[in-house]
């Protein structure tokens, strides 16, 4: 294949492809109302000519007309597998993959269908096989899909690939993020990192400790119930006290704002008092 097309990498009104021999990228506009049937034409980069002219450039464009043919045929398949699978299994890629496996005697898996119906831009797409429609297109279900409640469990079966997809763009996307960190910078950076891991580890471990402590001396699950709640929010408090005098003493505010320890608003209010009362007043802390 001389290119390399994806129907979805467009910018305004343009397409971009690769030219596979050459490893140039060149836009393309599809002139036509409906994309799927649209002629393809190259169009120059900027300030530039191309490449080819003549029979040359007719054969090329040939090639890509071919290439976005094919292209849009994928996409139209995959869009009418999820058509299918949801109307005729309401969703189940499961129950798909075994009624493709029947009614075709080929073997499938729950991960073949996801495949199939994942966009081409997704590292896990596969082109979905004619005869798999074939099969789905012929399947009548007993009874039509009803609508049932979300069930988290199914779903992140029936989505195993695509979370897989998103984990693989996630590392690769984390892994540029790093990629682009100044030397001077990256110290400091994975201090930051740390730090929070660190204190994240540290709260998991304080929570923990609660639940397995609380549980021990529970008298019954609903005491433990009751217990926990009060327990786990009487911990997090405490933590956010901690975060809260550790922000006040980096920013110099409330008691840390000045030598004698006084918070900022007591302070005003022990002035305004003791005008008012022509002596000093003590600023004492509630319990």
């Amino acid at each position: 294949m001389t290119w390399k097309v994806d129907i979805y990498n467009k910018i305004g009104g343009h397409w971009l492809v690769e030219h596979s021999e050459s490893q140039s990228t060149f836009k393309v506009k599809l002139e036509g109302e409906e994309p799927s049937k649209a002629q393809v034409r190259l169009i120059p980069p900027s300030g530039k000519v191309l490449p080819w002219t003549g029979a040359a450039l007719e054969e090329i464009q040939e090639e890509l007309q071919e290439a976005f043919e094919a292209e849009w045929d994928k996409e139209g398949r995959r869009t009418r597998l999820r058509e299918l699978v949801q109307t005729k299994l309401d969703g189940d890629t499961r129950a798909a993959a075994d009624v493709i496996s029947r009614m075709s005697g080929r073997n499938v898996s729950s991960r073949s269908v996801q495949a199939w119906r994942s966009l081409s831009n997704q590292k896990s797409s596969r082109s979905c096989p004619p005869w798999a429609l074939d099969a789905l297109e012929a399947y009548v279900p007993l009874t039509p899909p009803s609508m049932v409640t979300f069930d988290q469990d199914r779903w992140l079966l029936e989505n195993q690939v695509l979370l897989a997809d998103q984990r693989l763009e996630n590392k690769e996307n984390w892994l540029k993020k790093w990629d682009k960190v100044p030397i001077a910078e990256l110290g400091k950076r994975i201090a930051s990192l740390d730090i929070f891991l660190t204190r994240y580890v540290h709260k998991l471990e304080d929570q923990l400790r609660v639940l397995t402590s609380t549980l021990e001396t529970s008298e019954s699950f609903e005491d433990y119930k009751t217990r926990i709640t009060d327990e786990l929010e009487r911990l997090n408090a405490n933590r956010f006290e901690g975060h809260a005098i550790a922000q006040a003493i980096r920013g110099g505010r409330e008691e840390f704002s000045n030598s004698e320890a006084f918070p900022k608003a007591a302070e005003d209010d022990s002035h305004r008092s003791g005008q008012q009362q022509g002596r000093t007043v003590a600023y004492e802390r509630e319990p």
